[in-house]
């Protein structure tokens, strides 16, 4: 009798598993709703955050929550409730009851991207959270951690709190409170890393690549002053090989003696001062511990922003010049829209000495060369031309400009405005701001 009892409690587990074939997601009038259902039932509540437009909400769907192992735990221990954050004309009336409770929640959570997971306890406290596609053993470990006080974020949170989480642990929580955009909690966290560890440990035995997403997220916590810099820039290529970033060093050397030298001095409070800055003297303090090539480098690009800030367009251009022709023309990724953009927007708009605007065209065709059928940079470049008095090359530049952006504008303006450009050259106008 024993032996059939047996049998037949293993079937209806079977039974039970292989009827879970995706995750019950409730209907639910509102948030409030929810709530009270959860607190009934003494459940964690799981949304989930999606947008009709994205593709991982809905590989989520169709991969993971029809899993059935994912399924069975998220039915056992959680009420789950879909949630659309975005509004379409085909929204039914369900949908559209919870837009107000959505803005509510997207607001709350800072839910900035979709999927995003939320996990509350049944009082509607966060416990956990992620974002993006997870497969499913990934997805069931996510729930597994989310009930786990010991492992979810809300338990990681009251760890901190209580003073009982050190080491790497605070690196780790600092970031994904940061990620979850609790910014006030991910300082104090990274104070507490900072002051505890960053400044206290070998720099050897704490550099890696979550240490640089520490650097890039909490970048106040680190000065020309920190032990951790030091040992950067006095050891360039461990740090490379540490983070697995080459340049990374270099990068943070430029980053810092910029922010905590230059700017400091220039820019205080967020707001270049008036008063010419003692270029000399900042070159000179610079060289003494950084060397002479790293003081000019970020010198000229300190002042190219202070002349443009003070609308100095005779020493703007002239540090933009003296920069391009110090690190040269980089075609590759934005190198080349970089260079087109100070073309047009300082030299063309603002300098009419001939020697700016033949080195600016000389630029323009360095970068066609990489994409000789860009409509922008043709535009620029009739522009430099019709500027230095080359009326008729420039017309023939604009005519052919105008057809590269007939055939890929997606709007009748953008084409208008190369027509209005042309239109000006054909009738000797101007095709810059006159100042009077």
């Amino acid at each position: 009798m024993r032996n059939i009892l047996t049998i037949i409690c293993c079937c209806i587990s079977i039974i039970t598993t292989a009827q879970e074939k995706e995750i019950n997601f409730v209907p639910a009038k509102n948030w409030q709703d929810i709530l009270r259902k959860a607190r009934a039932e003494n459940k964690n509540i799981f949304i989930d955050a999606f947008a009709t437009w994205c593709v991982p909400c809905k590989q989520m769907d169709a991969e993971v929550y029809t899993d059935a192992s994912v399924s069975y735990y998220a039915n056992k221990e959680f009420l789950s409730i879909k949630i659309q954050f975005d509004q379409t004309k085909n929204d039914s009336e369900y949908i559209k009851n919870w837009y107000q409770d959505a803005k509510e929640i997207q607001k709350k959570y800072n839910i900035g991207a979709f999927p995003t997971f939320l996990f509350l306890n049944s009082s509607g406290e966060l416990i956990n959270r992620s974002q993006g596609f997870h497969s499913p053993s990934q997805f069931l470990v996510l729930l597994k951690e989310s009930v786990n006080p010991e492992l979810n974020y809300a338990g990681m949170i009251l760890k901190f709190k209580n003073g009982i989480i050190k080491n790497e642990q605070l690196l780790e929580l600092a970031l994904k409170a940061k990620k979850f955009k609790q910014d006030t909690l991910a300082l104090a966290i990274a104070k507490q890393y900072k002051e505890k560890v960053l400044d206290k440990s070998n720099p050897e035995s704490i550099l890696n690549e979550r240490l640089k997403a520490f650097m890039y997220a909490f970048n106040d916590m680190i000065s020309v002053e920190s032990p951790i810099f030091k040992y950067m820039i006095s050891n360039v290529e461990a740090t490379d090989l540490a983070v697995k970033d080459k340049g990374f060093s270099q990068r943070t050397k430029e980053y810092y003696v910029s922010h905590d030298i230059i700017y400091s001095q220039i820019r205080p409070n967020g707001k270049y001062q008036n008063q010419v800055p003692n270029w000399r003297r900042l070159e000179n303090e610079i060289t003494k511990s950084y060397g002479s090539a790293t003081a000019k480098k970020l010198l000229r690009e300190a002042k190219i922003n202070w002349y443009t800030d003070k609308s100095d367009w005779v020493n703007a251009v002239k540090y933009n010049i003296e920069k391009v022709e110090a690190s040269g023309i980089d075609t590759a990724g934005m190198g080349a829209s970089m260079i087109n953009n100070m073309v047009f927007d300082i030299i063309f708009k603002h300098s009419s000495d001939p020697i700016a605007l033949n080195k600016a065209l000389t630029y323009m065709d360095v970068i066609l060369k990489s994409n000789p059928e860009s409509p922008t940079w043709r535009d620029t470049r009739a522009n430099v031309l019709y500027k230095l008095g080359r009326k008729e090359e420039a017309i023939k530049e604009s005519e052919y400009a105008l057809q590269l952006i007939t055939r890929k504008a997606r709007s009748r303006d953008e084409i208008k405005e190369y027509e209005d450009t042309l239109q000006k050259m054909r009738s000797s106008l101007p095709t810059w701001d006159v100042v009077h």
